[in-house]
């Protein structure tokens, strides 16, 4: 009995090893996979890269993008003369003394400043870091890079979280798999945007959330990914609102003398400063864009003006298909 225990704890271990190899050699595809699309010099997207694009050029130059900033000629010559752009070309062509950035289809104003700066000045201590070693390389391969770096940290993560969590065999394969299994999340990691920093603000708060309601004790981490991911994109405090609805509705159960079984014992106060941490980014950057504003939005999105539904229904299957 004694010798087919220990014969099965050797397989099980084994079984658990074979999983983390498995996951291991997941995430060196991907890593390999995100890099290499992300440095083949395809068009810019649709997706606004052009707008990211420039606001990671004004970061280079040590400016931020504000409301009414004209977008850098770089951009303008990357989408004439270098990999091009998604939507075509522009109206004048490569090498036209009168190209300019009146050119763009979006206007000449960037909308970049609705962005925090966060993720482009990421980008611009990885670009430096990159100068520093290999030399200065293509200006948009190494952002863009900079974006599956970021991704990769986030699916990793993701497998880290849930090794920690206790999840193992063909949960923990698909922790590394089904966060990047979209098209519509992998395709971030290919060119500059701040949403290339979704999974791994997700995966830091779900994370630390997570262990937090395990253990009942690391609230400090929860905030503190919380405050990380609010400060990156908007849209990457969204896993912030499940816990604090969570917290919310524990708090109310509570009062109604339900008993909780268990060491996680949720108080109001943390769903209340999880609330802050997620609102506050979202006022004082506010107050930036309308302190530094030149131009008002009707000006800023005069050709984002409704001309009608068939354009709005063609770019959207065109889209739907650019991936």
């Amino acid at each position: 009995m004694k010798a087919y225990r220990a014969t099965g704890v050797w397989v099980s271990r084994h079984q658990q090893a074979l999983f983390v190899w498995v996951s291991a050699i997941i995430l060196v595809f991907l890593g390999v996979s995100m890099a290499v699309m992300a440095t083949d010099g395809h068009p810019m997207s649709f997706l606004d890269e052009h707008v990211h694009y420039d606001t990671a050029l004004k970061m280079h130059e040590g400016e931020l993008s504000h409301r009414g900033a004209l977008y850098e000629q770089e951009v303008v010559d990357e989408w004439v003369c270098g990999v091009g752009h998604q939507a075509g070309g522009l109206v004048h062509g490569c090498g036209d003394p009168l190209l300019n950035v009146r050119d763009v289809t979006s206007g000449q104003y960037t909308s970049g400043y609705i962005h925090y700066p966060t993720y482009f000045v990421g980008a611009e201590m990885f670009r430096t870091v990159v100068d520093a070693v290999f030399g200065e390389h293509f200006d948009l391969s190494v952002y863009r890079l900079f974006s599956a770096v970021l991704m990769w940290l986030g699916v990793a993560l993701c497998g880290v979280f849930a090794f920690a969590l206790g999840i193992r065999r063909w949960g923990l394969v698909a922790a590394v798999t089904l966060p990047a299994a979209a098209t519509s999340i992998l395709v971030m990691a290919t060119m500059v945007t701040p949403n290339s920093t979704a999974i791994l603000a997700g995966a830091l708060v779900a994370g630390t959330g997570l262990l937090w309601i395990k253990r009942g004790r690391g609230f400090l981490w929860l905030a503190l990914s919380s405050l990380f991911a609010s400060c990156l994109v908007v849209i990457s405090s969204l896993p912030v609102g499940g816990f604090i609805l969570l917290i919310f509705a524990a708090s109310i159960a509570r009062a109604a003398k339900w008993k909780f079984d268990g060491p996680w014992q949720p108080r109001l106060w943390q769903g209340f400063v999880l609330a802050v941490i997620v609102v506050a980014p979202v006022i004082a950057w506010g107050r930036y864009i309308t302190a530094t504003a030149t131009v008002t939005n009707d000006e800023v999105y005069a050709p984002y003006q409704l001309q009608g539904w068939r354009p709005v229904i063609v770019g959207a299957v065109q889209e739907a298909f650019a991936f």
